[in-house]
């Protein structure tokens, strides 16, 4: 007579033999009186060659009560560290970099337009003027991945300036305090805030395609509103370039120098993108851009002056 037990061992699987001395004189009720004993009595039993599978170690002996075991490790990893601000921005911003790279290598129009559009943008857009259509598909992948490559930029620089709150206090002080938790939010909070501001980008991109739309009701011409949606995009390209810099933007240490070198890679690609969508804007509306230049350096000039005296 003996009773039989499976358990689920460390190492392997292990068959436990337990063999009872059970007298000869022993009834079934006997019998299953031990049995039930030996269950209740479970909880508080312990094998060096048992492993508990539970996330938290609740057992009575245990030094610290409910410490957290390598399933619970796995699984606030997942939840947490996963979306931290160095995983989670670094996944994200190699998964545009990733879809950018088979835009280029999946059509080779594609990348004939990237080209001329960097290289040769006065001809670029007078193809676009002359209705010469692109994929609105592909246009719209590649707004997705401008508008995640600025914002990834630009929450980086938010994470550092509220890190830094005592070297920039004139910065931080007029940057709304919704954003703190968020910026310095170790979870998926920071996350979170990059989709956010993926789309407030991509609402900025809209934002300028219907002001340019509006402007050309007064313009001789029939100029659609795909027109002015391509327009502003690939005027925006430039912007790609930064999808490097995003993947090894969140692993730099925590300085002022860094937040001056991102800052001033940001503004450079902005002066670019904007002179980008004067030239493009002059070629659609066949107005000389020279006159496009003065007239928005001059409100370059004029937003710089107030933004200095009000953060001053």
């Amino acid at each position: 007579n003996h009773i039989l037990r499976v358990d689920v061992p460390l190492r392997g699987m292990r068959l436990v033999r337990q063999r009872g001395d059970l007298p000869a004189a022993d009834t079934m009720h006997d019998r299953n009186r031990r049995n039930d004993q030996y269950h209740e009595d479970a909880p508080n039993r312990t094998s060096q060659y048992l492993s508990p599978i539970s996330l938290k170690d609740e057992s009575a002996g245990n030094a610290l009560p409910g410490a957290v075991r390598l399933p619970g490790e796995i699984i606030r990893y997942i939840l947490t560290d996963l979306f931290s601000p160095t995983i989670g921005p670094l996944l994200y911003g190699f998964g545009l970099l990733l879809l950018f790279f088979l835009l280029m290598n999946a059509d080779r129009r594609f990348r004939e337009y990237v080209s001329r559009s960097l290289f040769r943008p006065f001809n670029f857009f007078a193809d676009l003027r002359d209705r010469r259509l692109l994929p609105n598909a592909q246009t719209t992948l590649l707004a997705i991945i401008l508008s995640g490559s600025a914002a990834l930029c630009m929450s980086a620089l938010l994470h550092d300036a509220y890190a830094l709150s005592g070297s920039t206090p004139a910065l931080v002080q007029h940057l709304p305090d919704g954003l703190r938790s968020w910026s310095l939010s170790e979870g998926s909070g920071y996350f979170g805030m990059v989709l956010w501001m993926t789309a407030i980008v991509f609402g900025a991109i809209l934002f300028a395609v219907l002001v340019l739309r509006f402007i050309a009701i007064f313009r001789k011409g029939r100029i659609m509103m795909g027109d002015t949606y391509n327009v502003v995009v690939w005027s925006v390209l430039p912007v790609v370039i930064l999808l490097p810099f995003d993947l090894i933007l969140p692993r730099m240490d925590v300085d002022t120098t860094t937040m001056r070198l991102a800052s001033g890679i940001l503004i450079g690609l902005f002066l670019w993108t904007y002179y980008r969508l004067l030239k493009g804007t002059g070629v659609l509306f066949d107005v000389y851009p020279a006159r496009l230049y003065i007239y928005g350096t001059v409100v370059i000039v004029v937003v710089g002056m107030v933004a200095f005296g009000y953060l001053g």
